[in-house]
């Protein structure tokens, strides 16, 4: 077989994504909060861009300002340590439960192997306020005998809230009831064996078992719901998600007016190195001249895709808001089905940019708060051929589940049935589906006595 070699030249098209399309298709996917993390980032890492402040500050007033106010600080905290203006009075650090534990086991009467045990125990009790570790492993670890270690168990477990340090559930509970209620011998055995039952809601079991009539249980459960299965959640630390609409919704007259609420920093190129490659470019040498005009344009690309996330992200809340119009007019019984191809055809975004744009963006209306992808929905057909947002179904299942009597309460069948004879066309596994997204129990488990 003869082998040649040759050269072949073929013109083909590639798009390539350049740095700023990828930055562009990136920002626009993400929310003000990570937008403002990337802006911080590019202004401490490029000189020529910078953040407009809002007005100039007159530091010898504001250092004269200080002055006085540390001069008064201090003087309130000499004269009245208790005084209203005191930080002291209404700032606290956030105590987590460790800290929390290791400060009441100060206070109990322990010996040095007994707080050694103690320590051991806290060290081991997670967010929920349980004892996670095992016996067994602790007896060994410590090197004590099981009765020592139950012993300070039981002496870290009266420590408040009640419950705290139990081994699970049942323990948990069971603390509970001996220290906040009078001694109820069906209460306890139903904590000690029943739990699992009373979960389920199976009462008829639980009534024919302990010869129970239908008021004495329902006290029993209401006692057991009272008490706090987590008692250690109220030291788990959190950080509150706080959302910034980004776009206002108002009703001007007979119009509905969209307005931008961009909470980023306004971003200008340095008026500094623009003269200095205009005007006094002669004295910069090249690579310096090389990476300004880097650096320049860099910070120019930023600012524009700024500006275009805010004008697609307003365009398409204008454009939401017209096809949704019923729904601020009227309510939210009127919101329609709507796609994202509906937005993409009258902005000329292609769909994947109404993706990004409607990606973790809120706008506020005279409603409330509303995410973009609220107003994006499924339709289901009704018998009179009209089509019917899946929303609307599934404010229909909520509501005819908080009307259904709750000793009898409504299967999946019964409310597919109920939304058939309203007209709504839809099938018991629909039903389903849309109930636990609404994260509501079955039939069985809604049962109360």
């Amino acid at each position: 077989m003869k082998i040649n070699f040759s050269m072949d030249v073929r013109q083909t098209q590639k798009l390539q994504i350049t740095k700023e399309l990828k930055q562009a298709i990136e920002m626009l996917n993400m929310n003000n909060q990570e937008v403002e993390s990337i802006i911080t980032e590019e202004v401490r890492e490029n000189p020529v861009l910078e953040i407009e402040s809002k007005e100039e500050i007159d530091w010898s007033k504001f250092a004269n300002d200080m002055k006085n106010v540390v001069t008064h600080q201090s003087k309130s905290y000499v004269e009245d340590e208790d005084n209203e203006s005191n930080p002291e009075n209404y700032i606290q650090a956030p105590v987590n439960i460790y800290d929390y534990l290791e400060k009441e086991i100060s206070s109990l009467k322990l010996d040095a192997s007994e707080k050694e045990i103690a320590y051991y125990i806290i060290e081991r009790v997670n967010d929920s306020g349980y004892f996670t570790a095992s016996i067994e492993e602790a007896v060994t670890l410590l090197g004590i005998d099981e009765e020592a270690f139950i012993n300070v168990l039981k002496k870290v477990q009266n420590i408040e809230p009640t419950g705290i340090c139990a081994r699970n559930l049942k323990e948990c509970l069971l603390l509970q009831l001996a220290k906040h209620y009078e001694k109820d011998d069906i209460v306890i055995k139903l904590v000690e064996n029943e739990l699992e039952n009373i979960a389920a809601k199976k009462y008829q079991l639980i009534q024919k078992k302990y010869k129970l009539k239908e008021e004495e249980l329902a006290d029993s459960i209401k006692i057991i719901k009272s008490l706090d299965p987590k008692p250690g959640r109220g030291f788990t630390s959190f950080s509150p998600m706080y959302v910034f609409p980004d776009v206002n919704v108002e009703k001007i007259g007979n119009n509905w007016e969209v307005t931008s609420n961009s909470t980023l920093p306004h971003l200008y190129v340095s008026e500094f190195y623009r003269k200095l490659l205009s005007e006094r470019v002669d004295e910069v040498d090249k690579d310096t001249e090389k990476y300004i005009k880097e650096k320049l344009n860099k910070a120019v690309n930023l600012i524009k895709n700024i500006e275009q996330r805010k004008n697609t992200i307003h365009k398409v809340a204008t454009k939401i808001i017209e096809n949704q119009i019923d729904f601020f007019e009227k309510g939210k019984s009127c919101i329609v089905p709507m796609k994202l191809k509906d937005i993409a055809d009258v902005t000329g975004f292609h769909e994947s940019t109404i993706s990004r744009a409607v990606n973790g963006k809120y706008m506020m209306t005279p409603r409330g708060l509303f995410e973009f992808k609220y107003f994006f929905t499924t339709s289901v057909s009704t018998s009179d051929g009209l089509s019917i947002s899946n929303k609307n179904i599934k404010d229909k299942i909520k509501e005819i589940i908080d009307d259904e009597n709750k000793k009898k309460p409504l299967s999946d069948q019964k409310i597919c049935d109920i939304l058939n004879d309203e007209g709504i066309e839809v099938s018991r596994r629909t039903v389903a589906k849309y109930r636990e997204e609404l994260q509501l129990l079955t039939s069985s488990l809604r049962r109360e006595i």
